[in-house]
């Protein structure tokens, strides 16, 4: 009998280790690396612990990932390093163009990305010797297997300073005379660069991609704010006025909506925007004074139109002023 309950006892303590270690085995894994895609953060036999993914973690940038290439379950999942998330664009260098982690001399050009909803960008750290999503595009989460914690027997992992290449530059030179331009609005009037003669100005320019769609109630919100700083906001469209009216009604677009579809308008060219969304802040003088993609960060606070933007004035200072003053 005092066998039996001395049993009892220790099964009632071994009981919280053994589902310890059951849930370990179920969450976690542990892979070896093959092939030098992830160099020099990992190298070819090393191993590394993981987390099985669920669909409602959270994915950041940066992270190292499992992932598989295809739908197949026993397919041989790569690891790789999430440099972009839905709705975000990244530019990428040329890459190898065959199924291998191998280095090769084949390649193709430089090409933005525009990420989608659920997905994400993947590139190896050394992307010289990477087959990743320049090759594969940008892939489902649900190809994500698990998320890479360290490397064993214990070293936690950090990005790499610079595992993606940056942006071109958006937009006209700065310091310099704005580009006349010339465009109609909703209702068919025209507008060109007189018509804001004397004023501050900031042109967004849109498209009808998930990205803008995205941040067009950050953008209207920022450019409500705007007016207390002497700035009009415009919004420029890239599309026909059939195209983009469902849009802007979709939105409620309260601002002015300025159409310049590239086949037959050059304001786009002009102003050398290649991706959207992207802005140019213009001053009183059609001097350009900041201009480059659209980011919800930049977009987020009105402040920054002084503080990122480069564009001060006396009436920017006291209402920044002020608006500081009332926060307190």
């Amino acid at each position: 009998m005092v066998m039996l309950a001395s049993l009892l006892t220790l099964c009632w303590f071994l009981l919280p280790a053994v589902s310890l270690l059951t849930l370990m085995r179920i969450c976690l894994l542990v892979a070896t690396v093959q092939g030098d895609s992830m160099a020099p953060t990992l190298l070819s036999g090393e191993r590394v612990l993981a987390w099985r993914f669920l669909p409602m973690l959270r994915l950041r940038e940066g992270q190292i990932v499992l992932v598989a290439q295809e739908r197949q379950a026993r397919t041989v999942p790569y690891i790789k390093r999430i440099i972009a998330l839905e709705g975000e664009i990244c530019t990428t260098s040329p890459c190898a163009e065959r199924e291998t982690d191998e280095p090769t001399n084949g390649g193709f050009k430089e090409k933005t990305w525009h990420i989608p909803p659920g997905h994400v960008f993947v590139c190896g750290d050394d992307q010289a010797s990477s087959i990743d999503s320049r090759i594969w595009g940008p892939l489902p989460r649900r190809r994500i297997l698990g998320i890479v914690l360290m490397k064993l027997p214990g070293r936690t992992l950090s990005p790499p300073s610079n595992h993606v290449k940056a942006l071109p530059q958006q937009g006209p030179q700065r310091g310099k005379q704005a580009p006349p331009f010339q465009a109609h609005t909703m209702n068919d009037t025209c507008v060109t660069q007189h018509t804001y003669r004397g004023e501050a100005i900031l042109l967004i320019f849109i498209g009808r991609d998930y990205a803008s769609r995205r941040s067009m109630p950050t953008y209207q919100t920022f450019f409500n704010n705007l007016s207390p700083l002497g700035i009009k906001g415009v919004f420029v469209c890239n599309a026909d006025k059939e195209d983009i009216l469902p849009f802007s009604i979709e939105m409620q677009v309260t601002r002015p909506f300025l159409i310049a579809p590239g086949k037959r308008n050059p304001f786009f060219k002009d102003y050398q925007i290649d991706i959207v969304p992207a802005y140019c802040l213009i001053d009183e003088k059609g001097l350009v004074r900041a201009t480059g993609p659209a980011s919800l960060a930049l977009f987020s606070n009105v402040a920054n139109v002084a503080h990122y933007m480069g564009f001060t004035s006396e009436r920017i200072s006291n209402t920044l002023m002020l608006d500081g003053a009332k926060e307190q």
